[in-house]
């Protein structure tokens, strides 16, 4: 809508009816304001020179600049003034300009310009237009309303190149065009040299005005610049940023090389780059709040959820920036899965290890939240918390006497040792091939918990087995006395610690203040390399879950455009429908051989999510990933006494013996199929099943430059945590979603993080009704008899069909 706006009022523009009076404001005038052209530093006057200017702007907090010109002392009088306001593609400029009889500046009567800019483009190229108008004492030389259209282009890093137009409707030199040129031989803002010249209406090429100079920034915010005139004249200028405020200055001296007059401006507003942080040392801490969940992606309005990406990126910015002391995170009603949580402790990690310091409150902590809370330089507990230290379980709800009971047969669709995910409907307790490989899962959870606690606490693993198995819930003074937590206080009392750390008060900020939220973006010209996220969430299945029939068109998107240098695509998927995954890792596959794929694997990647993984250049997890499960399976439901105890009937006429395999009646939406699978029927599943499997295996194969055999020796449908998928070679690395970015930047060549910019996709809703309307998430916990019916539906939808998919139960391991 903002767009549409900027469009509608840069057309407008072009059609307004423009006044009687003539001239303008000369190119001399205009460039005694700027220490350089336009294009060639920050955002010029947003859009008073050249209108393109105000789609440089992209800070979310507006920019006022005032400037005036005086003689040789600061304290005398103004002949000419200006303030300016800059926001968004927007700007808005007043100069007032006092002259003497003959048109020359001095203090006397006065006309004042007024300029509007509108703009829009993106960091490549820019468009702007202006309306101006002015006002002034009568008998001045008139300036009349002008019109004056404006482009920048930034191809490279090191090029920019641009000009306007200025038009009038009558008087003399009614026409202008100004060009302008600029090089930045470093690629950044450290020096910048350029050009410029303006060519009024009937004025010959040989006779226009022209200037060229250069500007250097030695030190952030700190800018010197030299700027000479065709007419021998020349300035100097000297600007200083302080963040939030800028001054200016500038020397103006005339062709005889004598002092002419001052040029001064001072800025408000917008963040820009400043040397004061580094001189003047602030020790910070970021004050951070982990209440409530954590998300992929929020929606785009009328959401303030934390996101992963979000979280692991600020911290990694905290990590970075030498003002930041260290952190205090309020654990408090954090509902956070495992493996999130674990990434963000391997965040906190790298901050510790930059010599930072972390304090973690926590009032009631499971064994996942103790485990995160336990990388903290200090574990603070509420006197009135505990923690509960059970260790970790698996289990599954069974529904084959409940099926039986409602009349409602089922066939299980096996072959494979581990692969378990229809065992609920057809047992009534776990298979031993089951029960090993969740003992297996589980015993790793508790590895990796114990190994990364005692690590940092002092506890040996002995004792900590003890805690688990014979104390179990910790009051806090039993954790304080047990050596897990630090001390007992309140939220409110961390700051009082951290005070007594520190040997004096720090500031504390929020993550949103940190200076790297708010540079702007002028230290790179043209378009920054970009890495894409893909998200690929919930089952595989065409229209739902991963949604593929349209995750499959973002993957292509990447793979298209050149400015996108590697793709991470972030996989958290029990599996499904197989033609859903194979499409999307079809399309992955393609990707990767025209820039590097790197598979970030969540809590759960397993069955049709490790086929979405297979073709990625590295696979990264974590190590309580729940991976593997290569392998399909499927079920056949079917009435057994359900459609007589509902009083329904069917019939049917057919041609071809197996026409009406899977007819029968439908209630609740649900078909469900009147007769059981013959031994002829099942013996053709189980070839069609088999065949199925070996391809899964040979992609596998394909994908991980290894053996068929050197799979089927981890396949059969068995589920490995990331740590053990690392050790068989199912996964490449050990790490989340910032090791996979990292990952992808190496292999793309890309070096410098804060010069990459991170798109996410697919793009989020725009918003979530219900809970807009405090209807609830819409992610509330169902019921057990609503989780029966999803199965139901879930498994009749795919009668009979051979899929990739995981037990549920895997996906919701709990404590």
């Amino acid at each position: 809508m903002r767009l549409i706006l900027q469009v509608i009022l840069f057309l407008h523009c072009g059609f307004l009816i423009l006044g009687a009076q003539d001239g303008f404001s000369s190119y001399h005038e205009d460039s005694e304001l700027l220490l350089a052209p336009p294009g060639a530093l920050r955002y010029g006057l947003y859009g008073f020179t050249n209108p393109a200017a105000a789609a440089l702007f992209g800070s979310k907090v507006p920019d006022l600049l005032f400037t005036w010109q005086g003689g040789h002392d600061i304290n005398s009088m103004p002949n000419r003034w200006g303030a300016f306001f800059g926001a968004r593609n927007l700007g808005f400029g007043v100069v007032e300009r006092r002259f003497d009889e003959d048109g020359s500046l001095l203090p006397g009567r006065k006309v004042t310009d007024y300029r509007i800019a509108s703009s829009f483009g993106t960091d490549i190229i820019a468009f702007g237009s202006t309306f101006g108008w002015s006002t002034g004492d009568d008998g001045l030389l008139g300036r009349g309303n002008i019109l004056r259209y404006g482009v920048l282009h930034r191809p490279l890093p090191w090029l920019t190149f641009g000009g306007h137009a200025t038009i009038t409707t009558s008087g003399p030199n009614a026409q202008q065009i100004v060009g302008e040129l600029a090089l930045r031989p470093l690629m950044d803002e450290r020096l910048t040299i350029f050009g410029d010249f303006a060519l009024r209406d009937g004025q010959r090429i040989g006779d226009a005005a022209w200037s060229a100079g250069l500007v250097a920034e030695p030190l952030p915010g700190f800018r010197l610049s030299g700027r000479y005139f065709d007419t021998e004249a020349f300035s100097l200028g000297l600007g200083v940023s302080f963040g939030h405020l800028g001054f200016e200055s500038q020397a103006h001296f005339d062709a005889d090389q004598d002092h002419a007059f001052n040029t001064y401006a001072v800025r408000l507003g917008a963040y820009d780059r400043t040397t004061l942080g580094k001189l003047i040392p602030v020790r910070k801490y970021v004050e951070l709040s982990l209440l409530g969940g954590i998300k992929y992606q929020r929606n785009r309005f009328f959401d303030d959820s934390k996101t992963l990406y979000d979280l692991l990126r600020m911290i990694e910015i905290a990590t970075e920036d030498p003002s930041v002391a260290g952190m205090v995170i309020n654990a408090s009603g954090a509902a956070i899965g495992r493996e999130m949580l674990w990434e963000l402790r391997q965040a906190l990690q790298e901050f510790r290890a930059a010599g930072k310091r972390v304090l973690i409150f926590i009032d009631r902590a499971g064994m996942n939240e103790y485990h995160f809370a336990s990388v903290a330089d200090r574990v603070v507990l509420d006197p009135v918390g505990g923690i509960a230290l059970p260790g970790f379980r698996a289990g599954r709800t069974y529904y084959k006497h409940t099926l039986a009971k409602i009349g409602v047969g089922f066939q299980e669709l096996r072959y494979l040792k581990y692969k378990s995910a229809l065992e609920s409907f057809a047992r009534d307790e776990m298979s031993e091939a089951d029960r090993e490989q969740r003992q297996a899962i589980v015993d790793d959870f508790y590895a990796i918990a114990r190994e990364e606690i005692c690590a940092v606490r002092p506890l040996s693993y002995e004792r900590f087995d003890s805690l688990v198995n014979k104390v179990t819930v910790f009051m806090p003074a039993d954790a304080l006395r047990h050596d897990l937590v630090d001390t007992l206080a309140r939220w409110e009392g961390l700051k009082h610690m951290v005070t007594a750390l520190e040997g004096g008060p720090v500031r504390y900020v929020s993550p949103s203040s940190l200076e790297e939220y708010h540079l702007p973006d002028d230290d790179r010209w043209g378009r920054r390399p970009r890495i894409a996220i893909i998200y690929a969430l919930g089952i595989c299945a065409m229209d739902q879950g991963i949604k593929a029939r349209s995750l499959v068109n973002y993957v292509e998107a990447a793979a298209d455009d050149d400015n996108i240098k590697a793709v991470v695509l972030r996989v958290d998927s029990p599996g499904g429908d197989a033609m859903a995954s194979d499409i999307v890792a079809e399309a992955l596959r393609e990707c990767a051989r025209r820039k590097p794929v790197i598979v970030s694997q969540g809590s759960v990647a397993a069955s049709g999510g490790y086929w979405l993984s297979m073709y990625a250049d590295a696979i990264v997890a974590a190590p309580m990933t729940v991976t593997g499960s290569i392998g399909v399976i499927g079920g056949w439901a079917y009435d057994n006494g359900l459609k007589d105890k509902l009083g329904f009937s069917t019939d049917v006429v057919s041609r071809g013996d197996n026409a009406a395999l899977g007819f029968g009646f439908s209630v609740l939406g649900l078909g469900v199929p009147d007769s059981s699978l013959n031994k002829e029927q099942l013996a053709r599943v189980q070839r069609s099943f088999s065949g199925l499997y070996e391809n899964f295996v040979a992609k596998v194969a394909e994908g991980r430059d290894t053996s068929a055999a050197a799979i089927e020796a981890v396949a059969q449908g068995r589920v490995w945590t990331g740590r053990d998928g690392l050790a068989n070679g199912l996964v490449d690395e050990i790490g989340g979603l910032q090791s996979a970015i990292r990952i992808a930047m190496r292999k793309a060549g890309l070096s410098d993080r804060n010069d990459i910019r991170i798109i996410q996709w697919p793009t989020p809703p725009l918003f979530n009704l219900p809970a807009l309307f405090g209807l609830g998430s819409g992610a509330e916990e169902p019921l057990v008899q609503e989780q029966l019916l999803e199965h139901l539906r879930f498994l009749l939808e795919h009668n009979g069909e051979a899929m990739p998919v995981l037990p549920d139960a895997f996906v919701e391991l709990v404590e």
